[in-house]
């Protein structure tokens, strides 16, 4: 886990497509990547659809991002009209819960995990001002932060680093 007196020493791997897009980003420190606590993620890789950006968060593992336990989706679908964000879909995983720790749940809390996961199986509607991983990277999508309309810095916090033009973490980017 992350230790805050040792923030100084994580860098960020960035990869960038040949279109000036982020692809994935790792939080490293030394050759190793960082483990985070489960709000926030290891690795973010991105794929480029027509009109859709996808973001996918995973541990260092690479193993999803948990629902459950963290309430943070493992893979958004951004809707991009005019380079803002029009709408989201957002995707937990369940997965861990309904099979290698159903066995430590009461009956009662595995019956309220499979009714979130059905409800939420085919995604949900999700408020989506940024692309959170946008954050911590300097490409972005080619050199733009993608927002909402109603997109405002001031409700934003993110607790282990800054917007990245600001950062004070080196980037170590290559291009595939």
């Amino acid at each position: 886990m992350v230790n805050p007196d040792t923030i100084k020493d994580i860098y960020i791997k960035e990869t960038i497509d040949s279109e000036g897009r982020v692809i994935e980003l790792k939080f490293m420190n030394g050759n190793q990547i960082v483990e985070f606590t489960c709000f926030e993620p290891s690795i973010i890789k991105y794929e480029y659809e027509q009109n859709k950006i996808i973001e996918y968060q995973y541990y260092a593992d690479f193993s999803k991002i948990n629902g459950v336990k963290c309430g943070v989706p493992y893979k958004t679908i951004y809707n991009i009209q005019n380079d803002k964000i029009t709408s989201c879909l957002q995707f937990y995983d369940y997965e861990p819960y309904l099979t290698t720790y159903a066995k430590d749940m009461s009956k009662e809390e595995l019956e309220k995990i499979k009714q979130e996961y059905q409800k939420n199986k085919n995604g949900v509607v999700g408020n989506c001002d940024i692309i959170p991983g946008y954050v911590y990277s300097s490409a972005r999508y080619k050199g733009m932060n993608i927002v909402s309309e109603n997109y405002n810095s001031d409700n934003y916090h993110f607790p282990y680093f800054e917007d990245a033009s600001k950062s004070r973490f080196s980037f170590n980017n290559s291009i595939k």
